[in-house]
C-alpha cells in the first residue's frame, strides 16, 4: 500500500499526517492506512465531493470494506458519527468517510433544514390567496402551472426549493409570492440575496421589472434590492456578523442561484436565518455546482415529490387539476412537499437552436444536442476546431465582439453606466484558465488587439476600457468576488474603475482594488449568475476532465439571443455523457434531523 498524492494539498497532508501519527505511536501499517485514506479523501474533496464511500476507498486500498472500517476505527483517529470528539475523519452509518470539518457542516445544515421542514404548516391569508390567483390569471397546464403551485406551496411551508432553468419564471414566482405575503402582513421583513454581485443585480432587476404588475398597496413593501450572501451576513476577515446567535433581522429569505452555494456557506447562511422565518431557495440543479466542496442545491432537489395530501391541498388552493400536478409520492423522501422543479422555459422560441441544444444537453440526449448544433440556425454558430490553437479568423471575431463596447468606454467623457451596460452584452466563456483555449491567453490577445485598434498603449495593465473581475472579497470597499467593473477616464484625465453595487454606481482608483483580473474572457464557473445577449463558449480538448454535462449546460444557458460554440463534436459528446455526481450525505443528515427533532411551534 503506497501513498500517491495528486495535489499540493494532499502532498502536504500526507507529510504532516505521517508525522503526527508516528508521534502518536501508531505502527507503520496504521500510519500508511490513515495517510492513504486521508489523501484519497482530500483528492475527492478538492473535486467537490463531501465524502467518499468506503467501498470506493476499499478498491484503492485493496481491502474489503468491513475490514477497512475496523482498521480505520482502531487507529483512534477515525470515529463513528455518534461520537466525533477528537476525530480527524468521520465514518457515518452509511459507511461514507468524511473529514470531520465537512461532516460537522453537513450535520449542522441537515439539522437547520430539518427544523425549517418541521415548522407547522401555515394557513394562507384569504387576501394573499386571492391576490395570487389574480396575478397568475387563468389556470394553464402547459408547464406554467408549476409557478402557481410553487408560490402556493411557499405560502404553506417555511422551507421551499424551486429548481428551473433560465427563463422558466422563477423570479415571477418570487414577485407574486412576496406580494401575496405582504398583502396579509405589510410589515414583513424580506431579504433578497444571491452568491455573486452579478446574480444579485439580476435578481434586483427582475423583481423591479415585475413590481408594476402587483397592486400599489403592496408595491412599496416589495424589496427591489438584492445583496450578495457575504454582504447580507456582514462579512469581515474575522467572520460573519450574523450567525445562529446573532440572526438576521428578517422574516423571509429569498436566495437566487442557490446552486452556487458550497456546503460551508450554505450552512452559515441558513443558520443565520431566524427559526421562524421562511426560506425560499431558487436555482438550477443542472448547472455547475459550487467551486468549493459540496453540491447542496443538487442534493436538495434530487427527486421532487408531493404527498397525496399536499397534492390535494395545492389543487384546491390553485384550481390546478390534480392530474397536472404530476410529481410522484415518496413517503421516504425527507424533502417531500418542499421541492418543485420547473420544466418549461419561456426564454427561447420553439424554433430556437440554442434552446434545443440546452434541452438536449440537460437531458443527456447527445443526438438531439448534436442535431441542434449542426443544423444551420440564426442564433447558434458552431466552429469546429481541428488544431491545438484557435485560428486567427476566430480570434479576430472575438476581438470584434468588443469593438462597440470599447468605443463607448474609451470616449473621453464616457458614461460609466452606459459602459457597464455595453460590456454586459457579450462575453467569451472558457472551461479552463490556462492553455491556448483558456482565459489568460484570450484576455491577453483581446487586450493587445483592442488597444492596437483604438490607438491605446498597452505597456501597463491599465487603460481606458479595461474590464475587470474582482477575485477576492474586500468588505471595506464593499467589493466581492465576482463583481465586474469597467475602467473609464474622468474629467481630470484619471482612470477610475466603476462598479454597480446594489442600486448605486461607485468608482475606485485602480490602486484601491482588491485582487482582480481582466474580464473579456472568464471561466464558465465565474459566469454563473450572469446573462449576456451573445456569448462565445470555447471548449477544452476532448480529454479534459473539465468537460461535464453541467459545465456545457451552464455555458449554453448564459445567452439570451445568440451563441457561438467552439470546439469539437468529440468534446461536446464527452461533456454530455459525463454528468457530475458529487458525493454527499446531506439528505441522510436531514432525515436524521427530522427523526430526533420535535415539530417547532
Amino acid at each position: 500500500m503506497s501513498v500517491s498524492p495528486t495535489s499540493v494539498f494532499a502532498d502536504r497532508l500526507a507529510t504532516r499526517l505521517a508525522s503526527w501519527c508516528t508521534r502518536a505511536g501508531l505502527d507503520a501499517d496504521a500510519v500508511r492506512l490513515l495517510v492513504t485514506s486521508a489523501c484519497t479523501l482530500a483528492t475527492e474533496t478538492e473535486a467537490g465531493h463531501v465524502c467518499i464511500s468506503l467501498e470506493a476507498l476499499s478498491h484503492t486500498l485493496e481491502m474489503p470494506p468491513a475490514r477497512l472500517a475496523e482498521a480505520l476505527l482502531r487507529t483512534g483517529w477515525v470515529r463513528r458519527a455518534a461520537c466525533t470528539e477528537g476525530a480527524l475523519l468521520v465514518l457515518d452509518d452509511a459507511d461514507r468517510l468524511y473529514f470531520k470539518r465537512h461532516y460537522d457542516y453537513e450535520q449542522r445544515l441537515g439539522v437547520r433544514i430539518a427544523a425549517a421542514l418541521q415548522r407547522p404548516m401555515t394557513t394562507p391569508g384569504v387576501h394573499g390567496s386571492a391576490l395570487l390567483a389574480s396575478l397568475f390569471g387563468p389556470v394553464q397546464t402547459d408547464g406554467s402551472q408549476w409557478q402557481r403551485l410553487a408560490a402556493a406551496l411557499a405560502l404553506h411551508r417555511h422551507f421551499v426549493v424551486v429548481s428551473g432553468g433560465p427563463g422558466t419564471g422563477k423570479t415571477t414566482t418570487v414577485a407574486y409570492l412576496l406580494a401575496a405575503l405582504l398583502i396579509d402582513t405589510p410589515s414583513l421583513r424580506i431579504a433578497l440575496a444571491a452568491p455573486t454581485g452579478k446574480a444579485a443585480t439580476r435578481l434586483s432587476a427582475a423583481i423591479q421589472a415585475r413590481a408594476d404588475s402587483v397592486p400599489a398597496s403592496v408595491r412599496a413593501g416589495l424589496p427591489t434590492h438584492a445583496q450578495t450572501v457575504h454582504r447580507l451576513l456582514g462579512y469581515s476577515p474575522a467572520g460573519f456578523k450574523h450567525d445562529a446567535k446573532t440572526p438576521l433581522p428578517i422574516d423571509v429569505l429569498v436566495l437566487d442561484e442557490a446552486s452556487m452555494l458550497d456546503l460551508s456557506l450554505a450552512t452559515q447562511l441558513l443558520e443565520a436565518v431566524p427559526p421562524n422565518a421562511r426560506i425560499l431557495l431558487l436555482g438550477d440543479r443542472d448547472q455547475l455546482e459550487a467551486v468549493e466542496t459540496g453540491a447542496v442545491f443538487a442534493q436538495l432537489c434530487q427527486r421532487p415529490s408531493l404527498s397525496d395530501a399536499m397534492r390535494a391541498q395545492l389543487a384546491a388552493a390553485t384550481q390546478v387539476p390534480s392530474a397536472a400536478i404530476d410529481l410522484p409520492s415518496d413517503a421516504t423522501d425527507p424533502l417531500a412537499d418542499a421541492v418543485i422543479r420547473y420544466t418549461r422555459t419561456f426564454r427561447f422560441r420553439h424554433d430556437s437552436a440554442v434552446g434545443r441544444l440546452a434541452l438536449g444537453v440537460q437531458a443527456g440526449d447527445r443526438d438531439a444536442a448534436l442535431h441542434a448544433l449542426l443544423t444551420d440556425a440564426s442564433d447558434l454558430a458552431w466552429c469546429e476546431l481541428s488544431g491545438s490553437r484557435l485560428p486567427k479568423d476566430l480570434l479576430d471575431r472575438l476581438t470584434a465582439d468588443y469593438h462597440d463596447y470599447f468605443a463607448v468606454a474609451c470616449m473621453p467623457d464616457a458614461d460609466p453606466a452606459q459602459a457597464l451596460q455595453a460590456f454586459e452584452r457579450s462575453r467569451v466563456l472558457c472551461a479552463q484558465r490556462e492553455g491556448p483555449f483558456g482565459v489568460t491567453a484570450l484576455n491577453l490577445h483581446i487586450t493587445r488587439a483592442l488597444c492596437a485598434a483604438h490607438g491605446l498603449g498597452s505597456s501597463g495593465p491599465w487603460y481606458r476600457g479595461r474590464p475587470v473581475l474582482v477575485t477576492r472579497n474586500d468588505p471595506l470597499l464593499n467589493l466581492y468576488n465576482g463583481d465586474v467593473g469597467v475602467t473609464v477616464q474622468d474629467a481630470s484625465g484619471r482612470l477610475r474603475v466603476w462598479f454597480q453595487i446594489g442600486d448605486a454606481l461607485r468608482s475606485f482608483s485602480p490602486s484601491q482594488l482588491p485582487s482582480h483580473e481582466t474580464a473579456y474572457a472568464m471561466t464558465v464557473h465565474k459566469s454563473q449568475g450572469s446573462e449576456f445577449d451573445a456569448a462565445t463558449v470555447i471548449l477544452p480538448r476532448d480529454d479534459s476532465p473539465l468537460l461535464t454535462r453541467e459545465m456545457l449546460y451552464t455555458a449554453v444557458t448564459r445567452v439570451r439571443h445568440s451563441l457561438r460554440l467552439v470546439g469539437t463534436t468529440g468534446a461536446v459528446t464527452r461533456a454530455i455523457e459525463r454528468p457530475s455526481n458529487r458525493q454527499s450525505g446531506l439528505r441522510d443528515r436531514i432525515r436524521e434531523g427530522l427523526s430526533v427533532q420535535p415539530p417547532t411551534a
